[in-house]
């Protein structure tokens, strides 16, 4: 099995699971094969800006972070590496 593929199987095992990036907590929510880039969401009371089909602001709703799992030469990227499975990062 490629290192891509196992990556992305050890990925799958985890949705749902809340992790910490950036010293706050998210839910790992949605894989995104085609792209190779997961879908994290924000827990607790961090909320973002929800933009109208035209992109106008249009009302506050869940934060939502969208990271690319590989860099360009096939490596984790730096993004992906910040993810902690410690849902409370100090």
């Amino acid at each position: 099995m490629s290192r891509r593929a196992e990556t992305i199987d050890r990925i799958r095992d985890l949705l749902g699971a809340t992790v910490g990036y950036r010293g706050a907590s998210y839910r790992l929510v949605e894989l995104l094969e085609e792209t190779d880039t997961v879908i994290l969401e924000a827990i607790g009371p961090r909320t973002g800006i929800v933009e109208d089909s035209y992109g106008h602001p249009a009302s506050r709703g869940p934060e939502f972070i969208e990271l690319s799992l590989f860099d360009e030469t096939g490596e984790l990227s730096d993004e992906i590496r910040l993810v902690s499975l410690n849902p409370d990062p100090a």
